[in-house]
């Protein structure tokens, strides 16, 4: 079952503590970027070995680059355990985690080779409890627009994003 929230998308069935859960996540995302025009994706998964996981996605535009699903601009995600509630930046299909690419800068000999750069997102891992996570999800969005307004001029995939529309600058 999918269900379209705002410019949230909740998929599978939930139970009503698991989708009050969500809410709050979604709440705690949506209240700290600039536009409604991210994407945002709270979804429920099950771990390679068992047990059940939140899969938190947040993307400048829910395009899937060359349809490669979970490859789009600027894309960054998070896994939370439900049963221990423990949080953790998550890599999906090579794309998420806590990066956000640029351009390089062709004049750092660190950088002249490369052919985009990620700044990273700090996290640190909250307490087991909801109050903590949801700081943890806050700061990591404040983190997530703070670098994309930072790096707004050099950052990748401009031919399908418009930033400044995005972060409304």
């Amino acid at each position: 079952m999918n269900t379209q929230d705002k410019q949230c998308i909740f998929t599978n069935n939930f139970s009503e503590e698991n989708l009050s859960r969500f809410r709050k996540i979604k709440s705690a995302i949506e209240s700290n970027l600039p536009t409604k025009f991210f994407h945002i994706e709270v979804s429920e998964t099950k771990g390679a070995f068992g047990g059940n996981y939140v899969r938190i996605i947040i993307s400048a535009k829910n395009i899937d680059m060359n349809n490669i699903r979970y490859q789009q601009p600027q894309i960054v995600s998070l896994l939370l355990n439900l049963n221990t509630l423990e949080l953790e930046p998550q890599m999906f299909n090579g794309s998420g985690g806590r990066r956000v690419m640029r351009n390089p800068n062709l004049n750092l000999d660190s950088e002249k080779y490369l052919c985009m750069f990620g700044e990273k997102i700090p996290f640190r891992k909250p307490k087991p409890n909801e109050e903590s996570v949801l700081k943890a999800i806050e700061k990591f969005t404040q983190g997530y627009v703070k670098l994309l307004i930072q790096f707004k001029d050099v950052l990748r995939y401009s031919e399908i994003v418009d930033y400044n529309q995005l972060l409304n600058v």
